[in-house]
C-alpha cells in the first residue's frame, strides 16, 4: 500500500475480489474479518516487508460478540517454540468430560489445535481446507442455545473463532469473524498509517508513523493527520517519531 486509504470499507472486511485465496477459516470468495488482539500479530501474519506502508487499526463491537476457541493444546505450545505452558484467562475449560471421554477429547483438541496452527506456505492454501471445514462446521452450529446463558439476547450465535497465533508463536491471539457481523457491529476506533524500516529475527517491527485517521464522515470518508502519540493505536511503541534517536521497538513474541 502506497497511499493511505480514503474510504473504511478499504480496511474493513476484504471485498471478494480480494479474496481469492482460502484462509485458515474461510474458502477463497468468501471473506472473514481477521484480527488480533495485539498489535505485532497483523504484521507478522501478512508477513510484511521494509519498505511496505500498512494501516494498524483498531475496531470496536457495537453488539456482544460470542467466539468458539480452537487451537489450544500444549502439544502445539510446544510445537511452535513456546517455552512454558500458557492457556489464556478467558479460556473455557469444561469443569467436567464425561467419564471415560478424558483421552478422546484430548485428540480431538490435539487434532483441531495441529490444523488451527499448521504453518501453510504461499501456494499450498490447499492445506487450509481440513481448517476450513472444522471454522464452517463451528459456525453453523449453536452450541449455547441449550445453556440459556443469553437470556437477553436468546438469539446469540457464535460469530468467529479465536485460536492462537503461528507467526508469533502462539505468544497472543488471532480472530476470524463473520463477514456479516464485522459489516454490521464493528466500528473503527482508530487506524495509523506507518511505514516498515526495519525487522530483526524475533519479529520486532521498527515503523514510521506516517500518519493517523482524525475523523470520518459517512459513509466512510476517513480525513488523515497526525495525532499526538498517546492517541495512536493502542499506544503502540513500534511507531517512530523523527528525529531517529527516539525509535523504540515494539515487544513481538516474547514468551
Amino acid at each position: 500500500m502506497s497511499d493511505r486509504p480514503s474510504n473504511v470499507s478499504e480496511i474493513g472486511v476484504p471485498p471478494k475480489e480480494y479474496s481469492q485465496k482460502n484462509q485458515r477459516c474461510n474458502r477463497a470468495g468468501q471473506p472473514m474479518f481477521y484480527c488480533s488482539d495485539h498489535p505485532s500479530a497483523p504484521l507478522a501474519e501478512v508477513g510484511v516487508k521494509v519498505g511496505d506502508r500498512v494501516v494498524i487499526s483498531q475496531w470496536i463491537t457495537t453488539k456482544p460478540l460470542l467466539v468458539m476457541q480452537v487451537g489450544y493444546s500444549q502439544e502445539t505450545f510446544d510445537k511452535l517454540g513456546i517455552r512454558k505452558p500458557r492457556a489464556p484467562e478467558w479460556m473455557n475449560v469444561p469443569d467436567t468430560i464425561p467419564r471415560g471421554g478424558e483421552e478422546s477429547h484430548r485428540e480431538v483438541n490435539s487434532y483441531l489445535s495441529d490444523l488451527f496452527t499448521e504453518r501453510v506456505p504461499d501456494g499450498d492454501e490447499h492445506l487450509y481446507v481440513p481448517s476450513i471445514a472444522i471454522a464452517e462446521a463451528i459456525l453453523s452450529y449453536d452450541p449455547m442455545d441449550h445453556l440459556g446463558l443469553f437470556p437477553e439476547d436468546p438469539d446469540m450465535k457464535a460469530e468467529g473463532i479465536i485460536y492462537p497465533t503461528v507467526a508469533l508463536r502462539a505468544s497472543c491471539e488471532n480472530l476470524a469473524l463473520r463477514a456479516e457481523f464485522a459489516h454490521e457491529a464493528l466500528l473503527l476506533e482508530a487506524a495509523d498509517f506507518v511505514e516498515v524500516v526495519d525487522i530483526d529475527p524475533q519479529s520486532l517491527f521498527k515503523c514510521k508513523y506516517l500518519g493517523s485517521v482524525t475523523a470520518w464522515r459517512h459513509p466512510g470518508l476517513l480525513l488523515w493527520g497526525n495525532v499526538p502519540f498517546e492517541k495512536r493505536v493502542s499506544g503502540w511503541q513500534v511507531l517512530i517519531d523523527e528525529p531517529p534517536k527516539q525509535i523504540t521497538r515494539l515487544p513481538g513474541s516474547h514468551t
